[in-house]
C-alpha cells in the first residue's frame, strides 16, 4: 500500500548502497536535498508498506533524475518513471492513497 507520497524528496543512501558504491570506486554524500542535482529520486517518491515483506522495506516508486537512465541497471530495487509519468499518476489518486499490488 502506498503509505505517503513525497514531493520534490530528498535521499539518504542506504547503507547497502553506500557499500555497493564504494566496492565500485563511488563514494556517496549521507544525504541528498531535494535540489540536489545527484539526488536520482526525481519529482517524487512514493513510500510503500509492504505488508509481511520486510526485506522490501527500502523500495519505493520515484521519478528518474536522469530520464537518459530508464532502462538501465542503476537501481537497487526501487521502480523508476519518468517524472512527468509518476506525476500524472500522483494526480490520479491525489487525496487518497491506493493499494498497489505486485506479483512475483
Amino acid at each position: 500500500m502506498v503509505t505517503k507520497v513525497d514531493h520534490n524528496p530528498s535521499w539518504i543512501p542506504t547503507p547497502g548502497i553506500v557499500r555497493r558504491a564504494r566496492e565500485q570506486g563511488i563514494y556517496l554524500k549521507s544525504s541528498y536535498g531535494p535540489n540536489d542535482p545527484d539526488n536520482p529520486m526525481g519529482a517524487v517518491k512514493l513510500i510503500i508498506n509492504f505488508t509481511g515483506r520486510p526485506e522490501l522495506r527500502y523500495v519505493r516508486i520515484h521519478g528518474a533524475a536522469e530520464e537518459d537512465d530508464l532502462g538501465r541497471h542503476l537501481s537497487n530495487g526501487c521502480i523508476r518513471m519518468r517524472n512527468p509519468d509518476i506525476l500524472a499518476m500522483v494526480r490520479s489518486f491525489e487525496g487518497r492513497l491506493p493499494r498497489v499490488h505486485f506479483f512475483t
